[in-house]
This record gives C-alpha cells, sequence and structure tokens, in this order.
C-alpha cells in the first residue's frame, strides 16, 4: 500500500499534467504560460523531473516565446533552472530560424512558399509571431501568390482562435497607452 506522502506526490505529479495538456487550449495565455513554468522549476527542483519535461517546456516556448523579450521573460519564469532556460532560448532560435526561413522566401519571389512554410510551423506551434508574418505576407504579396484565398482563411482561422483571446504578450509603443 502506497504511504500518504507518495500518494500526494502522485496527486501532484497528475496536476501538473492536467496543467501541461492545457497549454494548448485556446484560452491558455502568457500569464498561464510563465505560471507554469515557474511550477515545473520548482517541481525540477525538488527533484520530481518529469520525463517528458523538456519536451512540454519546447512545446510551451515555441508558442509564447514570440519577442527576444518574450523570451527572457520565459526564461525568468523558469527561475534558476538553466536546462529549462535552455530549452525555452533552443525553442526560440528555431521560431526565428522558421521566420528568416520564410522571409528568404518572399525576398526570392516566393511569397506562396513563404506564406506556406508560416502557416505549417504555426499550426504546429501556434507561435503568433509566425501567424502575423503569414499574414502580413499575404497583405503585402497577395497578387503573387496562387490560391491566396484559402491561404488567407486559415491565417484568419488560426489568429481568431489562437490571438483572440490575448494568448500573446501585445507590446505596444508609448504613444498608444491609454
Amino acid at each position: 500500500m502506497k504511504s500518504l506522502m507518495e500518494r500526494k506526490v502522485a496527486d501532484g505529479v497528475a496536476l501538473v499534467r492536467q496543467l501541461i495538456s492545457e497549454t494548448l487550449d485556446p484560452s491558455f495565455d502568457f500569464e498561464a504560460a510563465c505560471n507554469l513554468l515557474s511550477l515545473l522549476s520548482r517541481v525540477s527542483r525538488d527533484e520530481l523531473h518529469l520525463e517528458s519535461m523538456d519536451h512540454d517546456v519546447g512545446v510551451l516556448a515555441a508558442r509564447f516565446a514570440v519577442s527576444r523579450t518574450t523570451c527572457e521573460m520565459l526564461v525568468r519564469a523558469s527561475g534558476a533552472d538553466a536546462t529549462l532556460g535552455a530549452v525555452i532560448r533552443e525553442a526560440y532560435a528555431g521560431i526565428c530560424s522558421e521566420a528568416e526561413d520564410a522571409v528568404s522566401k518572399s525576398l526570392n519571389k516566393q511569397p506562396g512558399a513563404a506564406v506556406r512554410l508560416l502557416l505549417t510551423s504555426a499550426e504546429r506551434s501556434l507561435n503568433g509571431k509566425l501567424m502575423d508574418l503569414a499574414r502580413h505576407t499575404i497583405e503585402r504579396h497577395a497578387q503573387a501568390i496562387d490560391d491566396v484565398e484559402p491561404l488567407r482563411q486559415r491565417v484568419q482561422a488560426l489568429h481568431q482562435r489562437y490571438r483572440s483571446y490575448g494568448t500573446q504578450v501585445m507590446l505596444e509603443d508609448a504613444e498608444h497607452r491609454h
């Protein structure tokens, strides 16, 4: 029979896994991501390292690391856990690399390929930066993109579902603050 402490640990792990399972929900926002990272760093510090933690943190970071600022905010939320910080920075670097690949395609007069790449990456990661780049590429190069309307609809649906709940940090310049 399990001891009371073993049951409490098992219950705690189950609750953490429940929270992790919510990270792809449209209503899961940046603040929730920071809170979850803080919790995961504490769990890890207390030597309850979940076998999927690096993967789960990578998925979370791929979604919410939309800029250097948000990346560093996520790293800070993970506390002093260097392993989690490295996972977050690696996920952000991957997002930047995907964005750079798409921009290169656009500069090489392949805006349709750029949008398709961005959409595929955004649908996988739910990253707002990639969604915005896809939308802006369509706006700028619509005449040069074959079958632009289905792409525009995919971008709009993705943006509406995952960006309408404030799931990303929106940094404003000083003149637009209220």
